[in-house]
């Protein structure tokens, strides 16, 4: 039985910027258990993005780099990183 609270799949996120809560939004995040290896993609109210990322088990923390795709979403504030 898969105990892990790291379970690939859709999930919400949101963060906190200039003042104000943006989100939820959907992203799919992929755990690979044997690499320990996160990847997913999403879209939110900035453009279009791809995660990557490292998680642990035994200490339930995770590490995410979202890289966003250039030209899409908000032009103001997606300057893109691809």
């Amino acid at each position: 039985m898969d105990t892990s609270i790291f379970k690939s799949g859709y999930w919400k996120s949101q963060y906190y910027q200039y003042g104000k809560w943006h989100g939820p939004n959907q992203l799919s995040l992929s755990f690979d258990p044997q690499s320990m290896i996160i990847t997913g993609s999403g879209s939110d109210d900035i453009g279009t993005f791809t995660i990557n990322g490292i998680y642990s088990v035994e200490t339930r923390r995770i590490g995410l780099t979202k890289t966003y795709t250039r030209g899409t979403g908000n032009q103001l504030e997606n300057l893109g990183h691809q």
